[in-house]
């Protein structure tokens, strides 16, 4: 019998390697019947779901038709770079434009405590690592950092206390260990002004010592980490505040925010899924103080966590305790189950007061809010139009 098991793991074998040539072949010359076959696997899976939940995502939640992009470009205009305040710079400068250096590196190098570099519009491809304290770095038009990493870690690091960090796009961060960020912030205090980053591992990551964290004015998108979770932001200590920005789309089951900060404030902001694979938009796994008001929240049909807010999921860590969602537009549009704020049991109750929801099932909802069961009900236009705001957001 043992050459008869010989033979059929021989078989096995080459009817797998003839499977793998046939898929590979039809991926390149006949690439309907690999969508097709995507889609008839898509159909498969929701009567699966169905099945177990009860559900249909064809009836329960708006299904994506587009791609994440098409779905951003939808909502959200290009990001601009803020006016050129000295067009005629074309070498990067410190303090004063008299003061004039040939190469980044260069000027990076001469950096004191106190200064401030800007750098003219231009595509770069240096990483940048900040070891003086007090010091701002200024985009002076369009300007991009992208594909670098410096120490394996990120593309900007903050090794020394109060950074202030305006007018950057950053994309294309990739490093080995999949936690490659357009910021590394390793010192206490940093600010984030007008900043654009995007399609890299991480947008900010920071360790156990933060300081306080601010964001203004800035948009994050299409983070990703195949094989890992990237998060827009992971803020690790400290305290962070958010006004005024973006964070859209976290893909590989990610979240939008995370934050072990003692508080976490958020206004004026849009954090959406849209068509996203993402998990909770906001994860507080420490607990803390956490206020968001007048802010857009959007949990999209493919997200992979039923959970919109996690809070104090992972350990309490601090004394003070407390929870405050106020005058936001809450969009639940995932199949099944969901919920809205999932926090530990022994935590004071939250304050979940005069936010408009849209959610066919919702538990777990303490508060007096406006609930509606459809976008039309809402007043809102289709899928996927996210609802506008009083503050505009560039």
């Amino acid at each position: 019998m043992y050459w008869l098991g010989k033979l059929i793991t021989g078989y096995l074998v080459l009817a797998g390697i003839l499977l793998h040539v046939i898929v590979a072949a039809g991926a390149v010359y006949r690439p309907d019947l690999v969508k097709q076959a995507e889609q008839f696997a898509d159909k498969a899976m929701n009567k699966i779901r169905q099945s177990h939940t009860g559900v249909s995502n064809n009836h329960d939640s708006p299904q994506p038709k587009w791609s994440i992009n098409v779905e951003i470009r939808h909502n959200f205009e290009p990001w601009q770079p803020l006016k050129n305040i000295y067009p005629k710079a074309r070498q990067p400068f410190i303090n004063s434009p008299d003061n004039v250096f040939k190469t980044l590196n260069d000027a990076i190098f001469h950096l004191k405590p106190g200064d401030k570099l800007y750098i003219p519009p231009g595509i770069y491809r240096q990483g940048i690592a900040i070891t003086q304290p007090n010091i701002s770095l200024i985009g002076l038009g369009r300007v991009i950092i992208e594909n670098t990493a410096i120490q394996n870690k990120g593309a900007i690091i903050t090794q020394a206390d109060n950074t202030l960090i305006r007018n950057i796009e950053c994309r294309g961060i990739f490093v080995a260990h999949k936690n490659g960020a357009c910021v590394r912030h390793e010192a206490n205090n940093l600010t984030l002004e007008h900043v654009y980053f995007h399609s890299s591992q991480e947008g900010v990551l920071s360790g156990n010592v933060s300081g306080h964290v601010k964001i203004v004015d800035s948009r994050f998108e299409n983070l990703d980490t195949p094989g890992a979770r990237a998060h827009g932001i992971y803020i690790g200590s400290g305290t962070l505040e958010i006004d005024n920005s973006i964070f859209l789309a976290s893909l590989s089951q990610g979240h939008e925010i995370k934050s072990r900060a003692a508080s976490t404030i958020i206004r004026n902001s849009v954090i959406a899924s849209l068509s996203a694979n993402d998990s909770r938009l906001i994860d507080i796994p420490n607990g803390g103080k956490l206020l968001i008001e007048n802010s857009v929240l959007q949990q999209g049909a493919r997200s992979a966590n039923q959970d919109m807010i996690g809070y104090g999921l992972e350990l309490r860590s601090y004394r003070e305790n407390q929870v405050e969602l106020i005058n936001n537009t809450i969009l639940m549009e995932r199949p099944g189950a969901n919920v809205l704020f999932n926090g530990h049991h022994a935590l004071p109750e939250p304050i979940i007061e005069n936010n408009r929801i849209l959610a066919k099932r919702i538990t777990n909802l303490p508060g007096k809010n406006t609930l509606f069961k459809s976008r039309e009900a809402m007043g809102l236009p289709p899928y996927p139009a996210l609802p506008a705001r009083n503050t505009a957001i560039r």
